[in-house]
C-alpha cells in the first residue's frame, strides 16, 4: 500500500491505531521504558514507507506530549504509601536531572546506590581502563552489572577503546542490515531487515546513552553482550 501511506485516514490512522494496540497495554503494567524502543521504530518503518513527513512531525510532538504527561502524572502523587503507576518513571527523571556530585554525595542508599556504582566504573577506568577481567564494580558492588549497565563494565576495563570498538561493532551490524534491506525487491522481507536492523540499533544506543548517564534510567539491556 505504498500509494496510500500519505493519505491520513486510509494509512496514518490505521497504522498508529495498530501501534496503540500494543502501547496502552504497555503503559497500564506499566513498562514505559518497552514503549520508549517500539516508538521511534514504528516512525522509523512508518518513514522508510512513504509515510507524510507531516504527520511524523506531528507524531513526534504527541509522543512528547505524552512522555511529559506521563511525568506529570508521577510526580504529582505526593503520597509514598499509595503512589502513581508512573512515579517510578518521574522519581528516575528527577535523579538524572540533579548534578553529579550531587549524586556521588548523596547518602540517599536506596534510590542513588546503583547510580553511583555505576558512576564510579565509568570514572575510576581512565583513558586506559583497568585492564581485562580486572573490574573491580562488578564483583558486587554494581548491580545487575550483568544486565542493564554491562557497557559500565566494558568501559571500567577497556574504556575509550573497549567503548569505541562496541560501537563500532553496532554501525556495522546496523550498516549490514539495511544493506541486506536494499538487496529485497519484497516489501515485507525488506521492511522485516530494516526493522530488525533499527530496533537493535534504538536498543543500543537507549543503553549505551543510560551507561553514559545522557539518558535516564531505563532498564533496557544491550543487545548481544547483556547475559540472557
Amino acid at each position: 500500500r505504498y500509494s496510500r501511506m500519505t493519505l491520513f485516514q486510509k494509512w496514518f490512522i490505521p497504522y498508529f491505531s495498530i501501534f496503540l494496540l500494543v502501547a496502552i497495554p504497555l503503559a497500564l503494567l506499566p513498562d514505559f521504558w518497552s514503549i520508549l524502543i517500539i516508538t521511534p521504530l514504528v516512525i522509523a518503518l512508518y518513514f522508510v514507507g512513504g509515510g507524510n513527513v507531516r504527520y511524523i512531525i506531528v507524531s513526534i510532538v504527541i509522543a512528547c506530549v505524552g512522555a511529559l504527561g506521563v511525568y506529570l502524572i508521577g510526580k504529582s502523587s505526593t503520597d509514598p504509601d499509595n503512589p502513581s503507576k508512573f512515579s517510578y518513571i518521574s522519581a528516575r527523571i528527577d535523579r538524572f536531572m540533579r548534578n553529579a556530585e550531587d549524586v556521588a554525595l548523596s547518602k540517599d542508599t536506596a534510590g542513588d546506590y546503583q547510580l553511583q556504582q555505576w558512576l564510579i566504573a565509568i570514572g575510576s577506568a581512565g583513558m586506559s581502563g583497568l585492564g581485562f577481567w580486572r573490574s573491580i564494580q562488578k564483583f558486587g558492588y554494581l548491580p545487575e552489572a550483568q544486565g542493564d549497565f554491562i557497557f559500565s563494565i566494558i568501559i571500567e576495563e577497556w574504556w575509550f577503546y573497549g567503548a569505541i570498538f562496541l560501537i563500532a561493532a553496532y554501525l556495522f551490524i546496523i550498516h549490514r542490515g539495511y544493506m541486506i534491506a536494499r538487496w529485497f525487491k519484497d516489501p515485507f522481507a525488506y521492511y522485516t531487515a530494516f526493522g530488525i536492523s533499527t530496533l537493535i540499533g534504538i536498543q543500543a544506543m537507549v543503553n549505551i546513552g543510560v551507561n553514559l548517564n545522557v539518558i535516564p534510567l531505563t532498564g533496557i539491556t544491550l543487545p548481544f553482550v547483556s547475559y540472557g
